[in-house]
């Protein structure tokens, strides 16, 4: 009887800690449903994270990219900021 409890204890540990790692990779439900961040924001959201307050067009100069993707992805920044992502 032991032996059942401790099989029933160890399935439902890996259960619980199976699911916590498939909803830690889950960002849109962990960010209140933000939108995943395209690859060339990376370095433009490093830009604004530096909170150096450039505008759309210094940003894009700095960072070599066109104004329309600069203002796309500070959108989505901004959304996964009031979703709760780190400050």
């Amino acid at each position: 009887m032991k032996g059942l409890r401790l099989v029933a204890a160890v399935l439902v540990g890996s259960a619980m800690i199976s699911v916590r790692g498939v909803r830690s990779e889950d960002a849109p439900g962990a960010t209140g449903g933000s939108q995943p961040m395209p690859p060339g924001c990376a370095k433009i959201v490093a830009v604004l994270e530096e909170g150096s307050g450039l505008s759309a067009d210094e940003v894009a100069k700095k960072t070599n990219t066109d104004v329309e993707t600069v203002r796309n992805c500070t959108d989505l920044w901004r959304r996964g900021m009031k979703g709760g992502a780190k400050p």
